[in-house]
């Protein structure tokens, strides 16, 4: 499968299978990762190939524009800063194992690399060339589903967002299908540990500095209807990077309508 213009790097690869932002976890480690210097929208293409019959074995490629510009993305394919050469580029190899009843496991690598940009305050935000690698897992028994994963990231900045972490590690469950409604509850740790570059030199917002951060996300994903979710959860964050405070707690209320 090949896809070309427009496209979104993190929509192609990391295929965690809670990622989804609209319905299940909302902190960016489980939802985007932004310790993955992903661009935002723009020219590129990504291609996914299954090279042995009757397996689950794929390999995902994936080539984008780090000048891609979120803002215009409903203005159609722009070439204009492809010429640069500054490029995200990222290989996933990863295995499912499928069972009967919709039961999965997953098991992925994903290897990447951002050169540096050009737009969009390259002079003020962090900005510097660098790639890593993240490995993800995921093991379903019954109704219950454990997670984990660990990311290691050279790059700093990043399109989609800054991306300031080096090490990231998330690890966490979900209970599908409580009580016999659709949906699953969910619950994951998150500890990320910035550059120490950022930490000791750049002050990205006014008398805030970065720092290991620890998270905690719970939220339990609701079908009302056939075509209607509601997701109410909560965050728990511990020495929040660009924020002053101690901790924090972030309760929150999703509602999505597809039709």
């Amino acid at each position: 499968m090949v896809q070309v213009g427009n496209t979104a790097a993190a929509a192609a690869i990391n295929p965690f299978r809670f990622k989804d932002a609209r319905t299940s976890f909302t902190a960016t480690p489980f939802a985007f990762h932004e310790s993955i210097p992903a661009p935002a929208q723009g020219p590129g293409f990504a291609a996914k190939w299954w090279p042995i019959k009757d397996t689950e074995f794929y390999v995902t490629g994936v080539l984008n524009d780090v000048n891609g510009n979120p803002n215009n993305g409903w203005a159609g394919l722009d070439f204009g800063s492809f010429g640069k050469g500054e490029f995200f580029y990222a290989l996933e190899f990863g295995y499912n194992w499928r069972r009967e009843g919709g039961e999965f496991d997953q098991l992925y690598l994903d290897l990447f690399y951002a050169d540096e940009r050009s737009t969009r305050d390259p002079d003020v935000l962090p900005n510097e060339a660098g790639g890593g690698f993240k490995i993800m897992g995921s093991k379903q028994m019954g109704r219950w589903v454990g997670f984990g994963s660990y990311t290691f990231n050279t790059a700093e900045g990043g399109s989609t967002s800054v991306t300031f972490g080096r090490h990231t590690v998330t690890a966490g469950g979900a209970y599908v299908s409580p009580l016999g409604i659709r949906g699953e509850v969910g619950m994951g740790l998150i500890w990320m540990k910035p550059h120490g570059d950022l930490v000791q030199d750049v002050t990205l917002v006014q008398d805030v500095t970065l720092r290991n951060q620890l998270g905690l996300e719970a939220y339990w994903k609701i079908l009302l209807t056939p075509n209607i979710w509601v997701t109410p959860g909560i965050q728990f964050i511990h020495h929040p990077s660009l924020n002053p405070a101690d901790n924090l707690v972030i309760p929150h209320i999703k509602f999505r309508v597809a039709y």
